[in-house]
Protein backbone atom coordinates (compact mmCIF):
# COMPACT_ATOMS: atom_id res chain seq x y z
CA UNK A 1 0.00 0.00 0.00
CA UNK A 2 1.28 3.28 -0.82
CA UNK A 3 -0.56 6.25 0.47
CA UNK A 4 0.91 10.05 -0.23
CA UNK A 5 0.04 13.40 -0.03
CA UNK A 6 -1.00 15.98 -2.73
CA UNK A 7 2.80 15.82 -3.92
CA UNK A 8 1.99 12.62 -4.89
CA UNK A 9 -0.84 13.48 -7.18
CA UNK A 10 0.94 12.46 -10.32
CA UNK A 11 -1.04 10.85 -13.30
CA UNK A 12 2.18 9.11 -14.49
CA UNK A 13 2.28 7.23 -11.08
CA UNK A 14 -1.57 6.15 -10.96
CA UNK A 15 -0.78 5.13 -14.35
CA UNK A 16 2.56 2.94 -13.25
CA UNK A 17 0.50 1.39 -10.80
CA UNK A 18 -2.45 0.05 -12.80
CA UNK A 19 0.66 -1.42 -15.50
CA UNK A 20 1.89 -3.31 -12.82
CA UNK A 21 0.77 -7.23 -11.98
CA UNK A 22 1.13 -9.80 -9.39
CA UNK A 23 3.17 -9.39 -6.32
CA UNK A 24 4.64 -5.70 -7.95
CA UNK A 25 1.33 -4.43 -7.90
CA UNK A 26 0.74 -1.83 -4.47
CA UNK A 27 -2.28 -0.10 -4.26
CA UNK A 28 -2.25 3.51 -3.80
CA UNK A 29 -4.23 6.32 -1.44
CA UNK A 30 -3.32 9.76 -2.81
CA UNK A 31 -4.54 13.41 -1.52
CA UNK A 32 -5.41 15.17 -4.51
CA UNK A 33 -3.62 18.46 -5.74
CA UNK A 34 -4.92 18.95 -8.99
CA UNK A 35 -8.61 19.82 -10.20
CA UNK A 36 -8.11 17.18 -12.91
CA UNK A 37 -10.73 16.79 -15.82
CA UNK A 38 -12.91 13.90 -15.84
CA UNK A 39 -14.45 12.39 -18.66
CA UNK A 40 -18.32 12.10 -18.27
CA UNK A 41 -19.82 9.63 -20.86
CA UNK A 42 -19.55 10.24 -24.46
CA UNK A 43 -17.03 13.66 -25.42
CA UNK A 44 -18.69 15.60 -21.91
CA UNK A 45 -16.01 16.56 -19.31
CA UNK A 46 -16.16 17.85 -16.05
CA UNK A 47 -13.49 18.89 -13.15
CA UNK A 48 -12.93 16.82 -9.94
CA UNK A 49 -14.37 19.43 -7.47
CA UNK A 50 -16.77 20.53 -9.48
CA UNK A 51 -18.12 16.91 -10.06
CA UNK A 52 -17.33 15.57 -6.48
CA UNK A 53 -19.02 18.70 -4.58
CA UNK A 54 -22.45 17.37 -6.42
CA UNK A 55 -22.16 14.29 -5.15
CA UNK A 56 -25.02 13.14 -2.64
CA UNK A 57 -23.03 12.64 0.74
CA UNK A 58 -23.39 9.38 2.24
CA UNK A 59 -22.15 9.71 6.15
CA UNK A 60 -20.89 11.58 8.23
CA UNK A 61 -18.57 11.19 11.24
CA UNK A 62 -15.76 13.04 13.64
CA UNK A 63 -11.98 12.68 12.81
CA UNK A 64 -9.08 13.45 15.05
CA UNK A 65 -7.05 16.02 13.92
CA UNK A 66 -3.60 16.22 15.71
CA UNK A 67 -1.55 19.24 17.27
CA UNK A 68 0.65 20.94 14.49
CA UNK A 69 1.47 24.04 12.95
CA UNK A 70 1.00 25.78 16.19
CA UNK A 71 -2.84 24.64 16.48
CA UNK A 72 -4.32 22.79 18.79
CA UNK A 73 -5.69 19.32 18.62
CA UNK A 74 -9.55 18.82 17.80
CA UNK A 75 -12.10 17.35 16.54
CA UNK A 76 -13.34 17.53 13.23
CA UNK A 77 -16.86 16.57 11.83
CA UNK A 78 -16.92 15.78 7.96
CA UNK A 79 -19.38 14.91 5.40
CA UNK A 80 -18.06 11.99 2.99
CA UNK A 81 -18.80 11.65 -0.77
CA UNK A 82 -17.52 9.10 -3.22
CA UNK A 83 -17.85 8.81 -6.72
CA UNK A 84 -16.10 5.97 -9.43
CA UNK A 85 -14.16 8.78 -11.63
CA UNK A 86 -12.29 8.15 -14.84
CA UNK A 87 -8.93 10.55 -15.47
CA UNK A 88 -8.47 12.19 -19.02
CA UNK A 89 -5.99 11.31 -20.57
CA UNK A 90 -3.64 13.63 -22.25
CA UNK A 91 -1.26 13.26 -25.02
CA UNK A 92 0.30 10.20 -25.93
CA UNK A 93 2.18 9.63 -22.45
CA UNK A 94 -1.48 10.14 -20.41
CA UNK A 95 -3.94 7.61 -21.21
CA UNK A 96 -7.76 7.66 -19.68
CA UNK A 97 -7.46 6.25 -16.39
CA UNK A 98 -10.50 4.96 -13.66
CA UNK A 99 -10.06 5.07 -9.85
CA UNK A 100 -12.62 6.21 -7.03
CA UNK A 101 -12.62 9.43 -5.36
CA UNK A 102 -13.56 9.57 -1.54
CA UNK A 103 -14.23 13.53 -0.52
CA UNK A 104 -14.50 14.34 2.82
CA UNK A 105 -15.14 17.69 3.77
CA UNK A 106 -15.42 19.60 7.50
CA UNK A 107 -18.63 20.45 8.47
CA UNK A 108 -18.46 23.34 10.76
CA UNK A 109 -14.20 24.38 11.00
CA UNK A 110 -13.61 27.00 13.85
CA UNK A 111 -13.99 30.74 12.77
CA UNK A 112 -11.46 31.75 10.60
CA UNK A 113 -10.53 28.68 9.33
CA UNK A 114 -11.07 26.72 5.91
CA UNK A 115 -11.26 23.70 7.66
CA UNK A 116 -10.58 20.29 6.72
CA UNK A 117 -11.20 19.06 3.14
CA UNK A 118 -9.65 15.69 1.83
CA UNK A 119 -10.11 14.57 -2.35
CA UNK A 120 -8.35 11.37 -1.77
CA UNK A 121 -8.05 9.42 -5.10
CA UNK A 122 -7.38 5.31 -4.90
CA UNK A 123 -7.49 2.31 -7.11
CA UNK A 124 -9.28 0.58 -3.93
CA UNK A 125 -12.83 0.19 -4.35
CA UNK A 126 -14.92 1.88 -2.57
CA UNK A 127 -18.46 1.74 -2.66
CA UNK A 128 -20.17 2.51 0.81
CA UNK A 129 -19.54 4.43 3.60
CA UNK A 130 -17.73 1.73 5.57
CA UNK A 131 -15.09 1.54 2.88
CA UNK A 132 -15.26 5.38 2.50
CA UNK A 133 -13.90 5.66 6.02
CA UNK A 134 -11.56 3.16 5.91
CA UNK A 135 -9.50 4.65 3.13
CA UNK A 136 -9.80 8.11 5.06
CA UNK A 137 -8.36 6.08 8.25
CA UNK A 138 -5.49 4.79 6.33
CA UNK A 139 -4.67 8.27 4.79
CA UNK A 140 -4.80 9.62 8.41
CA UNK A 141 -2.12 7.59 9.43
CA UNK A 142 0.34 9.02 7.40
CA UNK A 143 0.66 11.54 10.19
CA UNK A 144 1.97 8.78 12.54
CA UNK A 145 4.26 7.43 9.52
CA UNK A 146 5.70 11.21 9.05
CA UNK A 147 6.12 11.80 13.13
CA UNK A 148 7.96 8.33 13.41
CA UNK A 149 10.03 9.60 10.79
CA UNK A 150 10.89 12.95 12.08
CA UNK A 151 12.00 11.05 15.95
CA UNK A 152 14.48 8.79 13.39
CA UNK A 153 16.00 11.85 11.88
CA UNK A 154 15.76 14.46 14.85
CA UNK A 155 15.64 12.57 17.71
CA UNK A 156 18.33 9.52 16.26
CA UNK A 157 20.35 12.16 14.50
CA UNK A 158 20.46 9.38 11.50
CA UNK A 159 21.42 11.58 8.63
CA UNK A 160 24.75 12.72 10.90
CA UNK A 161 25.89 8.81 10.77
CA UNK A 162 29.06 8.24 8.07
CA UNK A 163 30.24 4.69 7.52
CA UNK A 164 32.77 3.34 5.25
CA UNK A 165 30.37 0.61 4.22
CA UNK A 166 26.75 0.43 2.97
CA UNK A 167 26.02 -3.09 5.14
CA UNK A 168 27.06 -0.91 8.48
CA UNK A 169 24.77 1.84 7.34
CA UNK A 170 22.25 -0.80 7.04
CA UNK A 171 22.25 -2.58 10.11
CA UNK A 172 22.60 1.21 11.78
CA UNK A 173 19.21 2.24 10.18
CA UNK A 174 18.12 -1.06 11.78
CA UNK A 175 18.66 -0.52 15.05
CA UNK A 176 17.57 2.95 15.08
CA UNK A 177 14.13 2.32 13.01
CA UNK A 178 13.55 -0.07 16.30
CA UNK A 179 15.02 2.61 18.93
CA UNK A 180 12.63 5.40 16.79
CA UNK A 181 9.57 3.14 17.20
CA UNK A 182 10.23 2.46 20.85
CA UNK A 183 10.05 6.11 21.33
CA UNK A 184 7.66 7.38 19.24
CA UNK A 185 5.13 4.65 21.00
CA UNK A 186 6.57 6.20 24.06
CA UNK A 187 5.60 9.61 23.34
CA UNK A 188 1.88 8.83 22.00
CA UNK A 189 0.85 6.55 25.31
CA UNK A 190 2.29 9.33 27.41
CA UNK A 191 -0.24 11.67 25.60
CA UNK A 192 -2.97 9.20 25.52
CA UNK A 193 -2.61 7.52 28.69
CA UNK A 194 -0.82 9.98 30.90
CA UNK A 195 -0.83 8.16 34.45
CA UNK A 196 -0.08 4.62 32.77
CA UNK A 197 3.32 3.07 34.86
CA UNK A 198 6.78 3.05 33.55
CA UNK A 199 6.52 -0.61 34.23
CA UNK A 200 4.27 -1.16 31.08
CA UNK A 201 6.36 0.19 28.83
CA UNK A 202 9.93 -0.81 30.30
CA UNK A 203 10.92 -4.10 31.76
CA UNK A 204 12.71 -4.49 35.42
CA UNK A 205 16.10 -4.54 33.67
CA UNK A 206 15.69 -1.85 31.72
Amino acid sequence: MSIADREGDIHERFQLAEDQNGQRRASYIVRAKANRSLEIGGEDTTLLWDYMTKQKPIGKYSVGIPKRNGEPEREAKVSVSIAEVRLQGKGKSKRPLSLYAVFAKELSPPEGEKGIEWMLLTDLAVEDFKQARIIIEWYRSRWDIETYFRVVKGGCQIESNCFRTEQRMLNCIAIYMIIGWRLHSMTTRARTLPDTSCTNVYSEKE
